[in-house]
């Protein structure tokens, strides 16, 4: 009875999957080499790299090979890696920014050694500037949430101290600035030392944000 049931999943996924391929048109098929570790960074990796009815990534945790499957049409390798090293993750031919494979889980942080020796690879989004702000705030949450609302992958990273009420801003500044940071921060609620967040914005914030404003 296991064996039957066995049988009958691997033939779905087996299905599931030509049914995706099937539905991606003029396909070209190639072999890339992503470094990682494990389930985890497995499905970080698939999700970064596939874009429904254009792009599918298959990579396997014990031999680091990622089969991408794509329209050759709408994308090519090249793009499909900046995804991928977007969200942390080195390949043979582009490198993930230091800040963005130091965010990655413990658990995710493979040995970079690789990278260390390449001298092909190239590194994506170079987060190049830092600059600290004062960001109220209270708690955990509060933290979180500006954290969340002032980081995007492989543009800029926020982290801030609820002891301290600083936020250290590091941030590529050939594609985003302190202002328009600060102004997305502002939207979620949390006043800065430049802007403001609107009444409506702070209102919404959970009781245990709702920071005294001075």
């Amino acid at each position: 009875m296991k064996k039957s049931l066995l049988k009958v999943m691997l033939a779905i996924v087996v299905l599931l999957s030509t049914t995706m391929n099937a539905q991606i048109k003029n396909t070209k098929t190639e072999e890339v080499k992503i470094s990682g570790n494990c389930g985890m960074c497995k499905k970080t990796i698939e999700k970064a790299g596939n874009i429904k009815d254009i792009a599918s990534v298959d990579w396997n945790k014990e031999t680091k090979i990622a089969t991408l499957i794509y329209d050759a049409k709408k994308t090519n390798q090249e793009e499909i890696l900046k995804r991928i090293a977007s969200a942390g993750y080195d390949s043979e031919k582009i490198s993930a920014p230091d800040a963005i494979y130091n965010n990655l889980p413990g658990c995710c942080q493979y040995d970079r050694t690789a990278k260390e020796n390449s001298k092909d690879s190239k590194t994506v989004a170079t987060i190049e500037k830092v600059e600290t702000v004062k960001i109220s705030g209270n708690c955990g949450m509060c933290k979180k949430t500006i954290e969340k609302a002032g980081t995007i992958e492989g543009i800029s990273k926020v982290e801030w101290n609820k002891e301290t009420k600083i936020a250290t801003l590091t941030y590529d500044d050939t594609k985003t600035n302190k202002d328009e940071i600060l102004k997305r921060i502002a939207k979620a609620g949390y006043d800065s030392e430049l802007f403001k967040a609107k009444d409506k914005d702070y209102d919404n914030l959970p009781g245990c944000c709702q920071y005294d404003r001075e």
